[in-house]
């Protein structure tokens, strides 16, 4: 099996490390895309980078979209997709292998290539922790995919990493960002993310692909594509101080590829 992972920035050297013994076992082909801290953009960037792959199609295109700080605690669980978007992160020992809430859409979750399409990615305008997962489950609902939990709760287990999130990376206006978040879905996304890939390495196990972002996200089409619709996204010029401050780190990413593994998978047994 073919596999690409999207991954967030947090412990990724860790990530890499106890997933690669998994990916041995299971004789996967995979890449690892890790990326800085809008989560939501960079998924999308990744997408797109992996889309390339595939000869831009998304026929037998299966993404799974995996927090690297989360390990799987169980080789009986596949990672697969059905015609359903499936939720597979149903029991995190930090949470008593117990959901948060009942419409959790975080974590590791399974879609379609077509359907990512279809809802037209994540959105871009989540800077810092938290709320992109739920706007994208929202978007599979207007669009009419249904996402259900993994079935196998006893398999679906996971261990996460130690870490805390640090204060003035959490999302404080995330609330008002998904209560508007319907008048944006077909303009903030795939639609509106934009970057320039500026080299790409291919080395034995890994491929490295450096991109230019728009040295000021907020004021970018990034944010502002979608303004005409909901005039509060204004709310871009408060979320991201931090962005601000670092604007070097900003516009240069690392998209780091390591093959061998999982998920965000190309090619991915699908069922029905």
């Amino acid at each position: 099996m073919r596999a690409q992972k999207f991954c967030g920035e947090r412990r990724k050297a860790t990530g890499r490390r106890n997933d690669r013994p998994q990916g041995r076992r299971r004789k996967f082909d995979w890449g690892d895309y890790t990326h800085n801290f809008n989560r939501g953009y960079l998924f999308n960037v990744g997408y797109r980078e992996a889309l390339k792959l595939t000869d831009n199609t998304t026929d037998g295109l299966c993404v799974i979209r995996h927090d690297i700080d989360l390990l799987l605690e169980d080789d009986r669980l596949i990672y697969e997709c059905s015609r359903d978007p499936t939720h597979f992160s149903v029991g995190v020992d930090t949470l008593q292998y117990r959901l948060s809430y009942d419409l959790l859409f975080g974590g590791v979750v399974a879609i379609l290539g077509e359907q990512f399409n279809e809802v037209n990615g994540f959105s871009n305008i989540y800077f810092g922790w938290g709320g992109e997962d739920d706007d994208f489950r929202a978007r599979l609902f207007e669009f009419g995919f249904i996402p259900v939990h993994h079935k196998n709760v006893s398999w679906a287990r996971y261990s996460m990493l130690t870490h805390k999130h640090a204060d003035e990376t959490q999302n404080n206006v995330r609330h008002d960002l998904l209560r508007n978040g319907y008048q944006r879905y077909n303009c903030d996304g795939l639609s509106s993310t934009m970057y320039t890939v500026t080299n790409t390495e291919f080395k034995k196990h890994n491929i490295f692909i450096r991109i230019n972002t728009p040295v000021d996200l907020k004021m970018s089409t990034i944010c502002m594509n979608c303004f005409y619709k909901d005039p509060s996204i204004d709310i871009c010029n408060k979320v991201q101080p931090k962005y601000e401050e670092n604007k070097a780190n900003v516009k240069q990413n690392i998209m780091f590829f390591p093959f061998g593994l999982m998920c965000i998978a190309q090619i991915a047994h699908c069922t029905n």
